[in-house]
């Protein structure tokens, strides 16, 4: 499995995120039917240019270290540093192996010296370009075809630009740089650098042989990034380069493209700073199947939060009461035969083509049914039943935050004292009061359930939680 990795000259926004989620569910699903998964994850930190459908602009990685005034190296070892927090944060496991595009660029050279011996590549001005009318399945993937191409590039580019081709659609594997160019190779054809595309093709052919099983990315890479992937590989080898792709549809946000100068440029930090867990964030990406628009709203991270705090908070109750159970029990027929059910109806739903929302619908009656039998003092067999499921759906779902993490004694006691007066004013029928606490609790980033005798806090940064009694 060859998963499209970031390109590393910005920090990633929850939209890079969700594709990463969608991986990291595919994975757990198909190791749980029994499949060795080998995945390779790039890390882009070279050639991927601003305008990269027509091969023009400028390296991405480049800007950002002349905008922040750092080497190309510095900039990709941050950003790269804050993606693998990121993805972290949200329980994506992590790959057999991250693979950076520039430890691969002899890989990428002899890649682009095959495809010129077998005629599917030239040379012109400095720079290599595939023959797109070389390679006749072009376009299959994405539904393109040449013709459409040639429109598009006509309208888009300037003439000076693409008379350099053979065909305007011809992209470029090997680019010339200039000589002040801070990123650039000696090779063949001149001082250069790759194109984005070449090293894909190139790093999966290394590393995972001719035809993978499957190829994930984002929708926008159908094109042009995996349509030419598949042309530089299977132009080589004469065999498909994936058996399967998995392309995760956008994720809007107010039912709009993410933008910086609009305001809606968001990463996880950001819903981290709004008193939300990142996991909540993950439980609403599972909450839409991946190849359907996700439109993100604060409104709706609220409602996931909430979703994920029921499901945190009943097995964290599940776990409790098994280290305290004083009875054994046998768990009713009924109830065993509704596990079971449950249990089908989840394995099933992940196997129709990760239909994460009916997963968590399955998740959500375990809730119910959990919360049943809890309230009713369930002894230890009918405990172990229940919170086997809820382990086993975990193992695919991901939304367990670590339990081994404890509060500081001065944060406890600060907290403790807080609920305290709060408790007091209710008691006193200080209202008012009493909410500029709950106000202040909520916005140190605890939420809080209260009942008649005590109150169920929660850290949300963390997913720690206790119970507070009066």
């Amino acid at each position: 499995m060859y998963a499209c990795g970031p390109t590393v000259y910005n920090y990633p926004h929850i939209g890079n995120m969700r594709k990463y989620i969608a991986d990291d569910v595919l994975v757990r699903v198909l190791r749980q039917n029994n499949f060795e998964v080998q995945r390779f994850v790039n890390i882009t930190d070279v050639g991927h240019l601003t305008q990269d459908e027509f091969d023009t602009g400028e390296d991405k990685i480049v800007a950002a270290a002349r905008r922040e005034g750092k080497s190309p190296l510095a900039i990709a070892e941050f950003y790269s540093q804050a993606f693998f927090t990121d993805v972290d944060q949200l329980n994506v496991l992590p790959p057999e192996s991250y693979i950076k595009a520039s430890d691969h660029i002899p890989e990428m050279q002899q890649l682009t010296t095959r495809l010129i011996k077998k005629g599917h590549a030239y040379v012109s001005n400095g720079r290599v370009y595939f023959d797109v009318c070389s390679f006749e399945p072009y376009g299959r993937l994405s539904g393109n075809t040449v013709a459409q191409l040639q429109e598009r590039v006509r309208a888009e580019l300037k003439k000076e630009v693409f008379e350099q081709k053979r065909n305007p659609a011809d992209f470029a594997l090997w680019i010339k740089a200039e000589a002040n160019h801070i990123l650039q190779w000696p090779s063949p054809w001149g001082a250069g650098y790759p194109g984005w595309h070449i090293e894909c093709a190139a790093m999966i052919l290394k590393h995972l042989g001719d035809t993978i099983d499957v190829h994930t990315g984002g929708e926008d890479h159908i094109f042009p990034h995996h349509e030419d992937e598949i042309a530089e590989a299977q132009a080589a080898t004469g065999k498909p380069l994936a058996r399967t792709w998995l392309h995760v549809r956008h994720l809007f946000v107010e039912g709009k493209k993410m933008s910086k100068r609009a305001g809606t440029f968001i990463r996880v930090e950001d819903i981290k700073a709004k008193g939300f867990h990142p996991l909540a964030f993950r439980f609403l990406v599972l909450g839409t199947h991946y190849r359907s628009h996700l439109n993100f709203t604060w409104r709706s991270m609220r409602s996931a939060q909430e979703g994920w705090l029921r499901y945190v908070e009943t097995i964290r109750k599940l776990r409790e009461m098994q280290a305290t159970a004083q009875k054994n029990d046998s768990p009713p027929a009924e109830l065993l035969s509704r596990l079971k059910r449950i249990d089908v109806d989840f394995d099933k739903a992940l196997n129709d083509d990760l239909a994460t929302p009916r997963a968590l619908a399955a998740s959500s009656e375990l809730i119910g049914v959990s919360n049943t039998h809890l309230a009713g003092h369930a002894g230890l067999s009918t405990i172990n039943a229940l919170l086997e499921r809820f382990l086993h759906m975990d193992e695919l779902l991901g939304l367990l935050p670590h339990f081994d993490e404890q509060l500081s004694d001065n944060e406890q006691k600060n907290l403790y004292d807080l609920l305290a007066e709060r408790t007091r004013l209710r008691a006193a029928k200080e209202y008012a009061k009493a909410d500029a606490v709950r106000e202040s609790l909520q916005k140190m980033g605890y939420e809080l359930q209260e009942h008649d005798l005590h109150i169920r806090w929660t850290k949300i940064a963390t997913g720690q939680s206790g119970t507070f009694t009066p």
